[in-house]
């Protein structure tokens, strides 16, 4: 009966030592999976910083775009325009060409591209302008490119 008692003993150590290292092993997983998520969170932060940054540069870069449009725009408006045949205090040295442009949506940007064509011709100002608004909100611009005096 000693014998028995002592294998029994000795299966009973084993299981035991086998759950130890069962659970031991559970443990190292669980940390694993612990450093996993740790690790995820961390490169989900690091991705919606750089997100972030990406957005802050991709604004900052298009109120650069939009100053400096603001700005041409500003300079082109120096061009003497009129929607007469004249321009007060100025003398009509030679009218250049008829120019038009449409299907602008945004006033700014049809007034834009009417002055640079205007300036392309070698225009230093523009009579007969003609600013209409077409349906579906479009913007039409035409007028006279001419050489002032």
């Amino acid at each position: 009966m000693f014998c028995f008692y002592l294998s029994d003993v000795l299966k009973a150590k084993a299981k035991a030592k086998q759950l130890a290292e069962f659970e031991r092993q559970q443990t190292l997983a669980r940390e694993e999976s612990e450093r996993k998520q740790v690790l995820a969170r961390k490169c989900s932060e690091r991705q919606q910083a750089l997100a972030r940054e990406e957005s802050e540069r991709q604004q900052a870069l298009a109120h650069e775009e939009s100053e400096r449009l603001r700005q041409e725009l500003d300079e082109l408006r120096q061009t003497p325009t009129s929607s007469s045949s004249g321009v007060r205090g100025r003398r009509i040295v030679r009218q250049i060409k008829m120019i038009a442009v449409d299907n602008h949506l945004d006033q700014d940007d049809a007034e834009r591209d009417f002055l640079r064509q205007v300036q392309a011709c070698g225009g230093t100002g523009v009579i007969n302008m003609r600013i209409r608004r077409q349906r579906g909100g479009y913007v039409s611009i035409q007028g006279d490119a001419v050489v002032l005096e």
